[in-house]
C-alpha cells in the first residue's frame, strides 16, 4: 500500500510570498513526518488531490486564481491562513477556508478571532527555517543601515514619512512595493535568496502594520532574525516569546526614526539583541509539534476526507477554474493606490509624444564611457508654488538654482511653461525637477546624477520624498498599466536633458496644470523609458496644507 501524500499547492500567478511559506511548511512537515509523502505544486487542486491525496493552500491568493475545485477536492484541502484580522485579505482568506476539510493559521490573534466568529483553526507558528538562514550567528560587516521590506499602504506611508528626518544620512533601502500578486523579483520586491542576503547585509527592519490591524508581522520578523537583522517594530501583537528590549525594540510610530537612528549608532547594542533572537528561534520555536499535526490532519483527509468544518456555509464562486491570468487575458488584480493629491476619476485623456528612446539609448552608450553629465544635478525651480529660498538653502555647495518667480509671464502660463523655460537657459545633460519649497536631503542630487553616470541605460531616476510630514510620494516604481489609470508619480528626480527633449518637454496645457508630472511619468512609460527607484528617502516636497497647518 502507497503512502499517503500530502501536496503544497501554488496557484499560477499568485505570489511568490506564499510559495516561500509553503516551502517551509511543507520542509517541516516532512521532517516531522518522513513517511507522509510530501510534494510541491504550482498549478489547480484538481491536478493532485486524489483519494490517498491531501493538499494545502493559502486560501485568499488560491482561490482568487483558480476558483472553486469542487466540493470532494475541498474535503481533502487544509488552509493554512497567513493573513491578519484587521486586512480584507483576512476576510477573504476566512470565507474560503471555511468551506475546507483542515484549516491553520500562523497567529495566534488570528484564531482566537476565528474561534470567536464560531471557526475552529489549528495554530502553525512558523519558528526557525534553516532554508532562510543566510547568517549563521557569524559577526559581520552589514553596509545597509535600515531597509524596510512591506507593501504600500497609506498608513505605513505616513508613519515612514514621520521617520525621514531621522532617517536622513543613513544608507536605507526602503522597499514598497504595492499590495498585489508579485510573482517574481522586482525594482521594489526581493524574492527568496535576494531577499535572504539583502537582510543579512542590513543592520536594522522597520516593521509596520497594514491597514487596521495590530499583529506582528511574523514572516517577515523571522526572516529578518535568522539572518541578523535587528527588528525595531510599531506596538504589536502576537509577539509571543519574543521580549521587547530583549529579542526586538518597540517603538510608537512617530518615535520609529530616532529608535532606529539610535540603534544604528549603537553596534553593540544591536549585536546582543540579534544574538539573542537569533539564539531564541533556533532553540525555542521548532515546528515539529506543530508539523506532526498538520502531517496528522493530512493523513486523515487523504484517507478518510468529510466536507469542511462546522462553519457557515461561504458564496460559491463557480466552479470553472482558471490556469492563470494571462489565459483568461487579463492580470493580476491591481492595488487600489491613495495618491499624495487627489485626482479625478476617470483621469483626463492624456496625449503624449511616442518618443525613440531607444536609439538615444544606443547612441549614449557609445559615447558615455562611464564618464559625468556636464553640470550633473542642476535644479530646476518654479517658485508658482512655495519659497524658492528654502530650496536653495537645503543644499547652498550644490549647482546653479534656476527660478522663474511669479511674476513672469511664462510663470502665468503654468507650471510646466516655467520649467521648460527654465530649463531652455541651461547648458547641462542631466536635469533635477522640483518646485519652489521642495528641499533637498543630503548628497541626493549628486546620488540620483551619478546613477545616471554609471548606467547609461537608465534614462531617469527617482527617488522617494516626504511631502510636508505626513506622506510619502513616489513609493512605487512607474509601471504603465498603474500610470494609465493614477497619478502617483510626482517631482523629485532627475532626467536626462535629451530625453526630456524628445518627450516634449513638460506639458504645457493648462487643463493638465495638476498633472504636469504624471503627463511626463506618462510619456516615458509609454516611450518605454528606463528609470531606476533609490530606495531612501531623498526629497521633502513642499505642501501647501502643510504650510497652512
Amino acid at each position: 500500500m502507497s503512502s499517503p501524500r500530502l501536496a503544497f499547492v501554488s496557484a499560477p500567478g499568485s505570489s511568490i510570498f506564499m510559495a516561500e511559506i509553503l516551502q517551509a511548511v511543507g520542509q517541516a512537515v516532512s521532517a516531522a513526518d518522513p513517511d507522509l509523502e510530501v510534494v510541491h505544486h504550482e498549478g489547480r487542486l484538481e491536478d493532485v488531490v486524489a483519494p490517498g491525496t491531501a493538499a494545502v493552500v493559502v486560501p485568499h491568493e488560491y482561490f482568487a486564481v483558480c476558483g472553486d475545485p469542487g466540493a470532494a477536492v475541498r474535503a481533502r484541502t487544509i488552509a493554512l491562513g497567513v493573513e491578519h484580522p484587521g486586512t480584507g485579505t483576512f476576510e477573504v482568506s476566512t470565507e474560503h477556508a471555511a468551506r475546507l476539510g483542515g484549516w491553520f493559521e500562523i497567529a495566534e490573534s488570528s484564531v482566537q478571532a476565528l474561534a470567536a466568529r464560531g471557526h475552529r483553526a489549528g495554530l502553525f507558528e512558523l519558528g526557525h527555517v534553516p532554508g532562510w538562514d543566510r547568517w549563521g550567528g557569524a559577526d559581520d560587516d552589514r553596509p545597509v543601515d535600515v531597509t524596510y521590506l512591506g507593501t504600500a499602504d497609506p498608513r505605513r506611508l505616513a508613519v515612514l514619512a514621520t521617520a525621514a528626518p531621522a532617517l536622513t544620512g543613513l544608507r536605507t533601502e526602503l522597499l514598497i512595493p504595492p499590495h498585489e500578486p508579485m510573482t517574481g523579483s522586482r525594482p521594489d520586491f526581493l524574492v527568496a535568496e535576494d531577499k535572504w542576503r539583502h537582510l543579512a547585509q542590513s543592520k536594522v527592519i522597520i516593521n509596520l502594520h497594514r491597514e487596521e490591524k495590530a499583529a506582528f508581522e511574523v514572516v517577515r520578523g523571522l526572516e529578518a532574525i535568522l539572518n541578523g537583522c535587528v527588528i525595531v517594530t510599531e506596538p504589536s501583537t502576537d509577539l509571543g516569546p519574543l521580549v521587547p528590549g530583549r529579542h526586538l525594540l518597540v517603538a510608537e510610530p512617530d518615535e520609529i526614526g530616532p529608535v532606529v537612528r539610535a540603534l544604528v549608532h549603537h553596534p553593540e547594542r544591536r549585536a546582543e539583541i540579534a544574538r539573542a533572537a537569533y539564539d531564541l528561534c533556533r532553540t525555542d520555536l521548532a515546528m515539529d509539534a506543530q508539523a506532526a499535526q498538520l502531517a496528522d490532519v493530512a493523513r486523515r483527509l487523504a484517507d478518510d476526507p468529510q466536507e469542511g468544518p462546522a462553519t457557515p456555509a461561504a458564496p460559491d464562486h463557480g466552479s470553472e477554474p482558471v490556469r492563470s491570468w494571462a489565459e483568461v487575458g487579463a492580470e493580476p488584480p491591481m492595488a487600489e493606490w491613495v495618491p499624495a493629491v487627489p485626482v479625478p476619476e476617470p483621469l483626463p485623456h492624456l496625449t503624449t509624444v511616442d518618443a525613440d528612446l531607444t536609439g538615444l539609448r544606443a547612441t549614449r552608450a557609445a559615447r558615455s564611457r562611464g564618464l559625468p553629465g556636464s553640470l550633473a544635478g542642476v535644479c530646476v525651480v518654479t517658485d508658482a508654488d512655495g519659497p524658492a529660498t528654502m530650496t536653495a538653502a537645503s543644499w547652498p555647495d550644490g549647482p546653479s538654482l534656476v527660478v522663474v518667480p511669479p511674476g513672469d509671464p511664462v510663470a502665468a502660463r503654468g507650471r510646466g511653461a516655467a520649467r521648460n523655460a527654465a530649463i531652455a537657459s541651461l547648458d547641462v545633460d542631466h536635469v533635477a525637477v522640483l518646485d519652489g519649497g521642495d528641499e533637498v536631503l543630503g548628497d541626493t542630487l549628486a546620488h540620483l546624477s551619478g546613477m545616471l553616470d554609471e548606467d547609461p541605460s537608465l534614462d531617469a531616476v527617482l527617488c522617494l520624498a516626504s511631502i510636508g510630514s505626513e506622506e510619502l510620494a513616489n513609493a512605487l516604481v512607474p509601471e504603465l498599466r498603474r500610470l494609465e489609470s493614477r497619478a502617483y508619480l510626482s517631482r523629485g528626480f532627475v532626467v536626462r536633458r535629451e530625453v526630456l527633449e524628445a518627450l516634449g518637454g513638460f506639458t504645457e496645457d493648462a487643463a493638465l496644470e495638476d498633472f504636469v508630472d504624471h503627463h511626463f511619468w506618462l510619456g516615458l512609460a509609454r516611450s518605454g523609458g528606463q528609470v531606476a527607484l533609490s530606495r531612501h528617502i531623498g526629497f521633502r516636497l513642499w505642501s501647501r496644507e502643510q504650510d497652512d497647518a
